[in-house]
């Protein structure tokens, strides 16, 4: 059905705006596909069928603290240390993990957090990936935040786009006490032939062409406040933007925004929690990842992240619940979908895991 740009956002409006949540009618099956990750992240299927995760990685001694007095992150999360043990990895149908691309930037925060590969993407047979934990402020000025294109077969691989210094150029309206200079890219997808990243942090979707231009395509944060934008999908014409907002949480404070093929976005749901990903099934139904809730200690606790679907009708219901620190999601050839957890605030050796769900 193709509709007026105008007209298609009123549609999506009003199916969203009909939403509320329901318990699950019945249990997913859920297996662990892969474990021994080391903070999973963003996932994707590759041209040939087998699952690629963006990995954050464990951190690292380096530091850069009287380097970039200008760009450092002070307590409680910074400054930053820096070891390149991030990567990129294949698993395949067994769940067994194979290194694609090893070596990449991993900062450690000292919560403590890890950012290293934070989502990864395919146009064509190209691999794209989005490095989060480079950049002089996150200890590691060699390698910045980035966008790096890769043939996954000859391991060649280079940076595409430079968004730190991208960022550094651009600054953007956030509150100096949250704000980072350098930005933080949670996420990224391939729609349209482009790349489509999110600067969380900023609060702004950027769009990378495939010679490496960056242009801001939408300012969150200047028409709807400090949302922290995280998820992003493609739904029909449409992107779809989800949000995980400010700590502590507070149930029902996230939303998605749609936006149209000429940037034009608009809030289309209320009352979504701490959303950190989502995706689309094979029917076309649209899934929201939720990494915590507000019930416990307004953190994202242990076994407090779900998955909820928007029925056809607007209306959304819990799929899976029980999660612990889950970051992203996506469904596979097999009609399952596959779950990063464990991917967060734990010790990071090893202990990541992907789940699949057959629903």
């Amino acid at each position: 059905m193709n509709l007026p740009r105008r007209h298609g956002l009123a549609v999506i409006a009003l199916a969203l705006s009909l939403a509320t949540i329901a318990s699950p009618s019945h249990a997913a099956t859920i297996s662990t596909h892969a474990t021994g990750l080391d903070n999973p992240r963003g996932l994707t299927f590759g041209p040939d069928g087998l699952l690629y995760v963006a990995e954050a990685g464990s951190g690292g001694t380096a530091s850069t603290v009287d380097r970039c007095p200008n760009l450092r992150i002070g307590p409680p999360y910074g400054p930053y240390t820096n070891g390149r043990t991030a990567r990129i990895s294949k698993i395949d149908r067994h769940g067994r993990r194979r290194t694609v691309l090893g070596g990449l930037p991993s900062g450690q925060s000292q919560i403590p957090d890890w950012q290293g590969v934070a989502d990864v993407a395919f146009i064509g047979r190209h691999l794209y990936a989005l490095v989060q934990g480079g950049g002089c402020s996150y200890g590691d000025p060699k390698f910045p935040k980035s966008v790096l294109k890769i043939d996954p077969r000859s391991r060649r691989w280079h940076v595409l786009a430079d968004l730190g210094a991208w960022r550094l150029d651009n600054p953007v309206d956030v509150p100096d006490d949250d704000l980072e200079p350098e930005g933080v890219f949670y996420s990224m997808t391939a729609a349209f032939g482009q790349l489509w990243v999110l600067d969380a942090n900023g609060g702004a979707l950027l769009k990378v062409g495939r010679s490496g231009t960056i242009r801001t395509v939408v300012d969150f944060t200047a028409r709807f406040g400090h949302l922290t934008p995280t998820a992003i999908t493609r739904w029909g014409p449409f992107l779809i933007v989800g949000n995980l907002f400010e700590f502590p949480i507070v149930d029902g404070a996230s939303g998605l925004y749609s936006v149209g093929p000429f940037g034009a976005s608009q809030k289309v749901l209320d009352g979504l929690t701490a959303v950190v990903d989502l995706a689309v099934d094979p029917h076309g139904r649209l899934y929201a990842l939720e990494t915590g809730n507000g019930q416990g200690s307004g953190f994202p606790d242990p076994g407090a992240g779900r998955v909820v679907r928007i029925g056809a009708s607007g209306r959304l219901k819990v799929v899976v619940d029980g999660l612990t620190f889950p970051t992203a999601m996506t469904f596979g050839p097999d009609g399952r979908l596959y779950i990063s957890n464990r991917g967060y605030d734990i010790p990071p050796v090893g202990t990541g895991e992907i789940l699949a769900v057959r629903l």
